[in-house]
Parts: structure tokens; sequence; C-alpha cells
């Protein structure tokens, strides 16, 4: 009788830690998710495929541009398209350095204003130096006949960035006649969303980079935006759209019936047909929890061939009433 307990004792360590073993190193830490932080103080008006789509057209705008460019100003030069940026108006035009630019206004068929040409001081002095003749390394205010000069090389740059966005579904643009050291502003429009379509001459240097300071419903409908439907829609409208969306994500729930305590040996000992209890009493409500927090409370049902929570209250409010 000793001896039969002394074997069936050594043969549930046994049993034991042979179970020990297969349950291998503890789980690793799961590491932590990547967050992408979303940029509230700019406007997001286009997904990231219709960025792409504005910035291969900006591409192939880029090489007709320089084309055109070299042929005005004599000299080798190739403009390289940057990333696209989106800005709010005040955002945009509220930076404030001691660098000189120069705005040209911009405007579509129907003479709607819907932006600017920005070229840096600098650069505009070397631009119209190069068609004078000069070096173009001073930087200053403009002439009249040097702003006359820079008008004329915007229109030229203009004429190959329509070529390219006008099959594309964009109006044709036109630049005003004028050159200004800041942008001219309706003082009521100070979230109007603006598109930035960035050009560099030559390295890093925002010296020598010039942009397309594009009203964004212009772009739209180059960019594949249905432009009708994204920029008629008011701000609660948006707002609406973006709970609807949130109500569609799935979630999984968990009902958490009771928790009871083991030792291992009487794990080991379990055979089928045995019942655990748990520590929930029979008519007593479980919770139901989405990501660990606490959301409903119900009881246990059998339905429909499944077992099921009826549902009582919910967590909040059962704390509350507590």
């Amino acid at each position: 009788m000793g001896h039969s307990m002394t074997q069936n004792t050594t043969q549930s360590d046994q049993a034991i830690l042979q179970l020990l073993a297969s349950a291998g190193p503890p789980p690793p830490t799961p590491e932590e998710t990547d967050v992408t932080d979303y940029d509230w103080d700019s406007p997001c008006v286009f997904t990231s495929s219709q960025i792409e789509r504005l910035q291969r057209l900006a591409g192939s705008a880029a090489g007709e541009m320089s084309a055109a460019l070299r042929a005005r100003i004599h000299e080798d030069v190739e403009l390289q398209p940057g990333p696209p940026i989106q800005r709010y108006a005040e955002q945009l035009f509220s930076e404030e350095d001691d660098t000189k630019r120069c705005y040209v206004s911009l405007a579509t068929e129907n003479s709607a204003k819907c932006g600017f040409m920005m070229v840096p001081g600098e650069l505009a002095n070397q631009w119209v130096a190069k068609v004078l003749g000069g070096a173009g390394t001073e930087e200053k205010d403009l002439s009249s006949l040097e702003s006359a000069i820079l008008i004329d090389i915007v229109e030229l740059l203009l004429v190959a960035f329509n070529r390219q966005f006008q099959p594309a579904g964009a109006q044709a643009l036109w630049c005003g006649k004028d050159v200004s050291s800041s942008p001219v502003l309706s003082p009521d429009t100070p979230t109007e969303e603006y598109t930035i379509l960035p050009f560099r001459t030559s390295g890093d240097d925002d010296h020598d980079e010039m942009q397309f300071m594009l009203t964004s419903d212009v772009l739209a409908p180059a960019a594949g935006a249905d432009n009708k439907d994204t920029f008629s829609k008011s701000p609660g409208q948006i707002r609406k759209d973006i709970i609807a969306g949130i109500e569609q994500v799935g979630i999984e729930a968990d009902a958490f019936l009771g928790e009871t305590e083991l030792t291992l040996r009487e794990i080991m000992s379990l055979e089928s047909g045995d019942v655990l209890l748990t520590d929930t009493e029979i008519g007593q409500v479980v919770v139901l929890t989405v990501n660990g927090v606490k959301v409903l409370y119900g009881y246990p049902i059998r339905c429909s061939g499944q077992y099921g929570l009826q549902v009582v209250d919910w967590a909040i409010s059962h704390s509350e009433h507590k």
C-alpha cells in the first residue's frame, strides 16, 4: 500500500515536471505598438494615394518647366519636385523671418483667386539677372522692369504646369501682373486649406525652392478627389461621417464568467466529468469587457444552442447605482 502510494506520487511529480517543461519559457513581452500622431494643426484634404498622384503630376511638370526656364534664363537648371504639403492659410503665411520672398498671385480661368507662386528673393534676383546678362548674386527689391521679367518667367512656368495638370482635370492657372513681398489674403479665411507643390533648383537650401501655393479645391480634380463631395461638407457633416465610420469598427468583447484557484497538483488530478466552481454565484451578474475595460453587466444564459449574455445594465450606470 505504502509502496503503491509512493509510486503514484512519483508518477504525479513526473507529470507535473513534464507539464512545466512543455510550457517552455514565459511568453515574450509584447513590443510597443507603433503609433502615428495625427497632425491636428494641418488639414488632411487629400489621402496618401491622392498626394502621390499630385506628386507624379508635379514630377511630369518639372521637366517641362525646367526646359522653359533654361530657355528663358540661358542657364542649365533642373527643377526637382518635393512632396506636396498641406497647410492652413494662417500657418502658411504667418512665418516671420528675414527671408525675402516674391509672391505672384494665381487665379483660375474664371478669375477666381486660388493662391500664389512664391519665389525666394535671392532666386528671383538670380533669374532676372540672368535674363539681363548679369550674375544676380545680390538680394534686393525688384525694380518695375525686373518685376515684369519675373512675371514673364512665372507665365512660362505656368504654361508648362497647365500642360500637365489640365488633362488630369485641373483648371488652367493664370498669374497676376504684380509682384509683392507678402501675400494678400482675406482676413476671413485663416482656415482656408492650401496645398504646396515645392520645386527646388538645387540642393536642400530653402533659398533655392520655389512653390506653387494653391487652394486645395483647385487641385482636387487632378488629385482624383471628388470636388463637390469633399469640399462642400460642413464641419458638422464631416463629424457625422467620422462618427459613422467609428461605429462600424469591429471589436472583440469578452464575458468574464468568474475565477477559481487551484494548485498544480489539483489540476493534474482532474478527470472527465469533474466540475470546477468559480467565485460567481447563481444570480450574480458577470462582466463584459472590451480591451480590459468593463462595458456591460449581464447574466449567462443558453440561447439557440449557444451560451450567451443577457444584458442587465451598462457598467458605468451599474457602478453609479451602487
